[in-house]
């Protein structure tokens, strides 16, 4: 009885010694402010919003604009206090963003309340297949956007810069690899694309291990045929890959790591 009296008082003092230990862990962080960008913030570009409707009084298309919003990855910026953001594939489909080029933003977050504006850096660079690596019928290839009746000319800018949009890709993730390099995950292909410091491909887009038919029919027909052709990345046999929607890079090996 004895030893078992023993035993038990060792048992709690590890209990509490384990309590006590992680309560000191605990984070006490507490959110110490908020930066706000607002939603009519645009950028020079193309005409915009060709596919989308009007909504909260915000009337479209954007003559000559590209939104600055829907940001969906974050690195940080060329200089301290400003982070480099990758924006979504536009207007949230690919039905309605062939017209949305895929860009990355420099922003200075002001968290003191004021508003975070694009012109306190006013930088961009526009992801763009000046080598024609992505090896699908992009928007750039065609005479017409491929969104609603087919009608509107694709905008010259796009056509002759060889510039990638929404209706291309879905950039989810972004991470910047050695010289510049970098690497964005996509929930189209889903695809792991890497680019020069500008935005411009540098290599075919690698595509996931394995695709499952539901996610495969909202690819475009040459799309599916690139999928079955192209090199995948990882092992056969793993589980099937809906979108990836992050990714870290490895500054040594030039390697990337996607997020499922």
């Amino acid at each position: 009885m004895q030893r078992l009296s023993e035993v038990v008082c060792v048992i709690k003092r590890f209990m509490v010694t384990s309590l006590l230990a992680t309560v000191a862990c605990m984070s006490v962080d507490a959110q110490v402010g908020r930066a706000v960008l607002p939603a009519d913030t645009f950028a020079p570009g193309p005409t915009s919003g060709q596919f989308i409707t009007s909504a909260n009084g915000v009337g479209v298309p954007f003559v000559n604009e590209q939104t600055v919003l829907g940001f969906s990855g974050v690195v940080p910026g060329p200089v301290a206090g400003t982070y480099n953001y990758i924006i979504d594939n536009g207007f949230g489909a690919k039905s309605n963003s062939a017209d949305s080029q895929l860009r990355v933003f420099s922003l200075r977050p002001d968290f003191t309340g004021a508003p975070t504006t694009f012109a306190a850096t006013n930088w961009f660079i526009t992801l763009s297949d000046p080598m024609q690596l992505a090896g699908f019928s992009t928007v750039y290839s065609q005479t017409n956007y491929p969104n609603g009746a087919n009608n509107i000319p694709v905008a010259p800018a796009i056509t002759t810069g060889r510039l990638l949009t929404g209706a291309d890709f879905d950039v989810e993730g972004i991470a910047r690899g050695k010289s510049g390099v970098c690497y964005f995950a996509d929930e189209f292909g889903p695809f792991i694309i890497k680019t020069d410091a500008s935005g411009r491909l540098l290599a075919a887009p690698v595509v996931a291990p394995t695709l499952p038919r539901p996610r495969r029919a909202r690819l475009q027909p040459l799309q599916e045929s690139v999928i079955e052709s192209r090199p995948r990345f990882g092992a056969r046999g793993l589980p099937a890959v809906i979108g990836l929607s992050g990714v870290v890079a490895n500054l040594v090996s030039d390697r990337s790591w996607p997020v499922v």
